[in-house]
């Protein structure tokens, strides 16, 4: 067998193999010995049929099927004797097996990258040191307090913080005969949170219940609905109905509703200080997890196999293209690959740059992390337990687990070679920080 590499550009391979047309003989007459053995002939024996019929009758569909198992181990041999690892399967192009002149095609593909992780000596890293405290808990309970919040009708002009009740209809400056006109009734809109466009949610202000509203506007340029986006409307509201928000008492009753046994304050706050730790403890742990994967992918710059950067691009669209279909919306394909390609080449490498990390210094996943990690998931569930035995009834399930506390274990190995500077944060700095850093 001749192999040669024909070409080679970054990350792309091509291999140009030839496999003897002696080679090809061999085994075509061992397929045919094979099924000399079996063959069933009128007029002959099973095993007594001379070679020439088997050949005639059968000699086409054996070397179809020698030519097919030479291609996949021809092409694994290739592989071997060019020390090479492909991601993903090859294209076989220029494929030529006529009789007489053996097998001769081109195989492309692409390889893994050779990565060299940098020493981490010289990185500066920072580490948040956060602690709740009494007025964060303060801060939850409000917010509890509001998610309970009640309705009642008021006889006055809406104002900051009020609820309004409206059906409205609306004309848009658009070709697009489906959104042209659109109506909707008994729609509850909160005063000074967005709804529709801000436009909208400023003309509902100071509103009370029997005003009809005329007016003009323009849907932002990135409002969700294309045809929509950046045309003008004209709309014209009714106002039904005014209200305000009452916030509950912090006593047995309310405390209750929290599935909390002891309904006395003083166990509320400790619970609730019990739950925010653990938010804080994730959240360090997640933004910590950034700092250092940001730090390693800049300081790193590796080529990334195109093939594992549209797989995980793919992935990245998936739940955009779900919702699109459900809500009947067309999505420019085009223009959301272009947004999210950057961040599925920065994942691709990222996974290659902790996974040579993992692999130079041998870690393995600590069991005992792995069940705390676990136990820190569950606890946030009514029956921990339950959800403890769920993810050890599963091995796949598991693994995610394992997954992830492997890299926690790569991130603190970077700490410990990196120059740490503790930087601190409050408890809402933390959770603001972290919440920005996802979107």
């Amino acid at each position: 067998m001749q192999v040669t590499v024909e070409e080679s550009s970054g990350l792309n391979r091509t291999l140009k193999v030839h496999v003897p047309e002696d080679t090809i003989q061999e085994n075509v007459d061992q397929r045919i010995r094979s099924l000399g053995r079996n063959a069933k002939i009128p007029g002959f024996r099973p095993g007594k049929v001379p070679q020439k019929l088997i050949r005639e009758q059968f000699g086409a569909q054996a070397r179809k099927e020698v030519i097919s198992d030479l291609l996949t181990s021809s092409f694994r041999d290739a592989l071997t004797e060019k020390n090479m690892v492909p991601v993903g399967t090859p294209e076989i192009t220029e494929m030529q097996a006529d009789g007489g002149q053996g097998l001769e095609y081109l195989a492309k593909f692409e390889v893994f990258p050779e990565i060299e992780i940098k020493s981490c000596s010289d990185l500066t890293l920072k580490r948040s040191v956060c602690e709740v405290s009494s007025s964060d808990v303060d801060e939850t309970i409000e917010k509890l307090r509001e998610q309970h919040r009640t309705w009642s009708s008021v006889d006055r002009a809406s104002r900051q913080g009020d609820r309004v009740q409206i059906s409205y209809r609306y004309t848009a400056g658009t070709d697009d005969e489906s959104v042209k006109h659109g109506s909707f009734e008994k729609v509850w809109v909160q005063v000074g949170q967005s709804s529709l466009t801000h436009e909208f949610d400023e003309k509902i202000n100071n509103v009370s219940a029997g005003d009809h509203l005329e007016f003009s506007l323009v849907f932002p340029d990135d409002y969700n609905h294309q045809s929509l986006a950046g045309k003008p409307a004209d709309f014209e509201v009714d106002v039904l109905a005014v209200e305000e928000p009452g916030l509950p008492v912090v006593d047995e009753d309310f405390i209750k509703k929290f599935g909390i046994e002891d309904p006395s304050v003083e166990t509320f706050r400790a619970e609730l200080l019990k739950n925010l730790e653990r938010e804080m403890t994730i959240a360090l742990r997640q933004r910590q997890k950034s700092e250092v994967l940001l730090a390693l992918y800049e300081n790193n710059p590796i080529l990334v196999p195109q093939s594992m950067v549209n797989a995980e691009l793919e992935k990245l669209l998936k739940p955009y293209r779900e919702a699109a279909e459900k809500q009947n919306i067309e999505l420019d394909d085009t223009k959301l690959a272009s947004r999210f390609m950057q961040e599925a080449q920065r994942r691709v490498a990222l996974g290659m740059i902790v996974g040579k990390i993992i692999e130079d210094n041998q870690l393995k996943a600590d069991p005992d992390r792995v069940k705390q990690t676990v136990e820190i998931v569950a606890s946030g569930y009514e029956n921990p337990q339950a959800l403890v035995e769920w993810y050890y009834s599963d091995q796949k399930r598991l693994q995610e687990i394992q997954h992830s506390v492997l890299e926690d274990q790569a991130v603190e190995w970077v700490m410990e070679q990196a120059q740490v500077v503790d930087e601190s944060l409050t408890f809402s700095e933390l959770m603001r920080v972290n919440a920005n850093a996802g979107k």
